[in-house]
């Protein structure tokens, strides 16, 4: 009876090994999931960095390649200013002919569209967001976010590694907050320097374009990519911003610019 005793009271105190094994498997699933979503979320942060920038201006080139064929090429300006939690964009096409005048403002998750051809400014909707910028692989919302990261707009989960061009990079799963993004974005994230080395961008269940970001450089104690490629997957067509100007803390940025007015009298 003493043994008996011992043994009930032992189990009520303690648990029994099998108990043990379901809570360690339990803390390692989810602990560890948990683990790997902060530092998913920190590898992320720490990638967006280069769009800390409380004001840049960009003077850029686009060309456009189809069928291997490149078109004429298309040169443009970028101002960017972040106040508090809104960042703002303002970029404007000065070459060729055909789309001089053209120009996408973006304030926050706002974007406005100037038709150089009419003069016309038009505020888009969330879909239409997603069609193409000035016949690019680009689209509006690609050109108007120039200086917003993924961080607060996609939660994020790590997904492994893969090695792009002799570089280890962390591969990461980006999942938007809501409509406006897109449905799926997979990150790669150079594990050296943590710097953006990839995004896989993800629509209907597919992966329909790969924007690459290439040959940065510091500018004033900022690095910076040089090189933005973006390649369609649904058809023979890619697209590659050069930027040949980029000053931080940029002088020629004024609150000004970032207004449906100014943008409207924009020739």
């Amino acid at each position: 009876m003493k043994n008996i005793g011992y043994k009930e009271n032992n189990d009520r105190q303690g648990l029994n090994p099998g108990l043990k094994i379901l809570v360690l498997v339990f803390f390692l699933l989810f602990g560890w999931a948990g683990l790997m979503a902060e530092s998913a979320e920190e590898l992320l942060r720490a990638a967006d960095d280069i769009f800390d920038i409380d004001q840049m201006y960009q003077k850029s080139t686009m060309t456009v390649v189809r069928n291997g064929r490149p078109q004429p090429v298309q040169t443009m300006e970028s101002y960017m200013l972040n106040e508090g939690d809104e960042a703002k964009s303002l970029t404007v096409f000065l070459a060729p002919a055909r789309v001089k005048g053209t120009a996408y403002l973006t304030m926050g998750d706002d974007l406005w569209v100037r038709f150089g051809s009419t003069g016309r400014v038009r505020k888009l909707s969330s879909s239409a967001k997603k069609n193409a910028a000035a016949g690019s692989d680009f689209s509006y919302t690609d050109m108007g976010e120039g200086n917003k990261g993924y961080t607060d707009d996609y939660t994020s989960r790590m997904d492994g590694s893969l090695v792009i061009e002799g570089d280890d990079c962390h591969r990461i799963i980006l999942i938007p907050h809501d409509d406006d993004g897109y449905e799926k974005v997979v990150a790669y994230i150079q594990k050296d320097n943590l710097r953006y080395r990839r995004l896989e961008l993800w629509e209907d269940g597919a992966h329909i374009k790969t924007m690459s970001l290439e040959d940065y450089r510091e500018q004033d104690g900022l690095v910076y990519p040089y090189v933005i490629r973006m390649v369609s997957r649904t058809r023979d067509s890619e697209t590659i911003v050069e930027t040949s100007v980029l000053e931080v803390n940029s002088l020629r940025v004024d609150a000004g610019m970032f207004t449906q007015s100014y943008l409207r009298n924009i020739r």
